[in-house]
């Protein structure tokens, strides 16, 4: 609280339980919210943004924040018709980078069932259910590509923080093994990797060992084995390999790659395991991708699984008037536009 402005009666008086009563005003808010949400569920992929100025943007949307606030009615008109139209469609087709999300229909139902349900996933003891879920997918991704059953992980936001993460698991298990010592550590990678790379290292304070790509800008077994022999790869502990470079989608010769950080040590991608679809050979003799878990191992309910009976869906007609007005709402089968509301 600034020193220069006492607070007001009602800002001392205020039950703090207020703000999660469900207001006439949340009600509207939820109508316009769902019928939004629906609106875009059945509409086309958005064209791309036109690039604003900060200039541009003041004058379009103005001062969001207020001492007052603008209002839920406001601020989804701002965000609707102001504030999305000026950013990135992710769901566009012919937008292939910075992909946050997945935007399937499917996955955008689901965003939403997820704000409405706030949790804090970072443990197993404070969110059980979360934690086992993202498991379950981990296990699903590692059986994919073809990792061990000892794999294990967690989802972060992006490459970015995904890379740092690697690389400081890499450091660890390197250290774990070599001890601490004096030597500088280092990664090798090429000038094709992505720009996180460089700056993990920034981060970690570690160092680069530039690998010569080929002709079409791949990293290779040879040109790894060459540089490493050449330099004596005193402190390199992992290897930066490119499944799909940022700007040309190069992959680098990963098996390849693999095999010389298994002669050496070296943290790489997984030898001889390369991703490839479930119950297609793997590229190491006499193996093969198990074959697709059972649907209850997956955590999915014997109803759900292929070929089993499916509850029939309760009629939209047939919901009960005490049901809140937002939820007979969100039962509609044809959608109307949200703009409606304000004519």
């Amino acid at each position: 609280m600034s020193a220069e402005r006492e607070p007001s009666v009602d800002q001392t008086i205020a039950d703090p339980g207020a703000m999660h009563a469900v207001t006439p005003e949340i009600e509207r808010a939820a109508e316009g919210v769902f019928d939004y949400a629906r609106e875009r569920l059945h509409a086309r992929p958005r064209n791309f943004a036109v690039a604003r100025t900060p200039a541009e943007m003041q004058a379009a949307a103005g001062d969001t924040v207020t001492e007052d606030g603008i209002g839920a009615d406001a601020a989804l008109r701002l965000f609707a018709e102001t504030l999305a139209p000026a950013s990135v469609p992710v769901e566009n087709t012919r937008f292939l980078a910075f992909i946050p999300t997945a935007p399937t229909p499917a996955a955008k139902l689901f965003d939403m069932a997820l704000s409405a349900t706030p949790m804090y996933a970072g443990s197993w003891r404070s969110s059980a259910g979360s934690v086992y879920a993202e498991n379950q997918a981990l296990r699903w991704l590692s059986d994919l590509a073809g990792l061990p059953e000892t794999a294990g992980g967690c989802f972060v936001q992006g490459g970015t923080v995904g890379n740092l993460s690697a690389l400081v698991s890499a450091r660890h298990a390197y250290r774990a093994e070599h001890g601490r010592h004096g030597t500088p550590l280092r990664v090798a990678a090429t000038g094709q990797a992505h720009s996180s790379v460089g700056q993990a290292l920034d981060v970690m304070d570690a160092g680069l060992l530039e690998i010569e790509p080929d002709a079409r800008g791949r990293m290779t077994g040879a040109a790894l084995e060459a540089a490493l022999a050449a330099d004596g790869g005193e402190g390199v502990f992992a290897v930066a390999a490119t499944g799909g470079t940022t700007n040309l989608g190069v992959i680098d010769d990963l098996a390849g790659i693999a095999d010389v950080c298994a002669r050496r040590g070296r943290a790489g991608p997984p030898r001889g395991r390369r991703p490839a679809p479930r119950g297609c050979r793997s590229s190491r003799p006499g193996r093969t991708r198990p074959p697709p878990r059972p649907a209850a191992r997956r955590g999915r309910p014997a109803s759900a699984a292929p070929g089993s009976r499916r509850r029939r869906r309760r009629s939209p007609r047939a919901t009960s008037r005490s049901t809140p007005t937002w939820r007979r709402r969100a039962c509609r089968t044809r959608p109307r536009p949200w703009s409606a509301r304000w004519g």
